[in-house]
């Protein structure tokens, strides 16, 4: 019902500005503007829609502005050369060379200087910028807003790019989004990444599944697969890490190609290149570079931690201090602030130390771990 009531709205309001002319108006535009063509046509420049027939509601102004259009309607093209093969309907080219050599493609939309330019049968496109998606050929449902914007795609799809050179060089990856300068710049056949800063994404070629939000966030990624990075220059030398979460400033930052690691807070787990390792807190974990499997939660815990694995801290400073040892664990502020290399040590709420040793508050158990008992008490009474 709502389109019938559109169309007999449509079809009133031309039958109106028909009569017009026959209607006594006072004053008249002197003289008349040319260009009143059959059909709703507008036409100026130089061989503008020379060869239309019977298409309609179609204005071409600019040197050979749709030239070829004879049967195709609804087409607007804005400066020379806009539109000039198109043969489809419903596009709109505003920029020299803006949709030039278009030809069956419709519900384009290119506004710019040579703006969607070799768009051959690719449809419901937006070009907004100077060779934004300047390759596109046959691919669909792209957005490319800024100059260079998704300028090398040629067959992919429902992808959007907004900023300068951002998805500059994709050519067949679809279903990506990239809003900041230089934004998944580098990317060709990735798809489903979503980069979001200037730079975000930058190098990725043919890795999956990835966010980046942030300045620089995963800026060095080539094909790493799902990876989530939120923070400026998070994950950002990671190149074919995957299933990596980074969140905070310079989080998982050297990280290249460690997998399946989190960290959230700033610089945690800055300087690692390992794997299975999770940090949560202010520089957590931020020295480890080798050390697998650690788990760090709280400021600055496991901080100085190197190679060591297999460790647990929780608490502010927890295991701080430990370089190399493994199977570790402290709870409590500062827990197992004096282990540096020492492994297998159980710390809550003490200092502890050593080696193989299980404190508790201000006592000590100490255990061969050869076997499951307690050896000694050490401490107070």
């Amino acid at each position: 019902m709502n389109t019938r009531i559109q169309s007999i709205l449509i079809v009133i309001t031309f039958l109106f500005f028909g009569l017009l002319p026959q209607m006594k108006a006072a004053p008249q535009v002197a003289p008349p503007p040319d260009g009143c063509y059959p059909g709703f046509t507008t036409a100026e420049g130089c061989n503008a829609l020379a060869s239309l027939t019977t298409g309609a509601g179609n204005t071409g102004v600019g040197w050979y502005s749709l030239f070829f259009g004879s049967t195709n309607n609804f087409n607007t093209g804005v400066g020379a050369g806009t539109l000039v093969l198109n043969t489809g309907d419903s596009n709109t080219a505003v920029g020299a060379a803006a949709l030039l050599l278009n030809t069956t493609g419709t519900e384009n939309t290119a506004i710019g200087t040579d703006a969607l330019v070799y768009n051959d049968s690719g449809n419901s496109n937006t070009a907004v910028g100077a060779f934004a998606l300047f390759s596109n050929t046959d691919g669909v449902f792209n957005t490319g807003i800024g100059h260079n914007a998704l300028f090398n795609n040629t067959t992919g799809e429902t992808n959007t790019a907004v900023g300068a050179n951002a998805l500059l060089h994709n050519t067949i990856g679809a279903t990506n989004t990239a809003v900041g300068v230089n934004a998944l710049d580098g990317n060709t056949e990735g798809v489903s990444n979503t980069a979001i800063g200037a730079g975000a994404l930058f190098s990725n070629h043919t890795g999956n599944d990835n966010t980046a939000v942030g300045t620089g966030a995963l800026a060095s990624n080539i094909m790493g697969l799902s990876n989530t990075a939120t923070g400026a220059d998070a994950l950002s030398d990671n190149t074919t890490g995957n299933d990596n979460v980074a969140v905070g400033n310079g989080a998982l930052s050297s990280n290249t190609q460690g997998s399946q690691n989190t960290a959230t807070g700033s610089q945690s787990l800055n300087s690692s290149t390992s794997s299975e390792n999770t940090a949560d807190g202010f520089q957590a974990l931020f020295s480890n570079t080798i050390g697998d499997n650690n788990t760090g939660i709280g400021r600055q815990a496991l901080l100085n931690n190197t190679s060591g694995a297999d460790n647990t801290a929780v608490g502010r400073d927890a295991l701080a201090n430990n370089t190399i040892g493994s199977n570790n664990i402290a709870l409590g502020v500062g827990a197992g602030i004096s282990v540096t290399t020492g492994d297998n040590n159980i710390d809550i709420g003490n200092g502890g130390g050593g080696g193989n040793t299980i404190h508790i508050g201000d006592k000590c158990l100490r255990s061969t771990w050869r076997g499951a008992f307690v050896a000694t008490l050490q401490g107070r009474d």
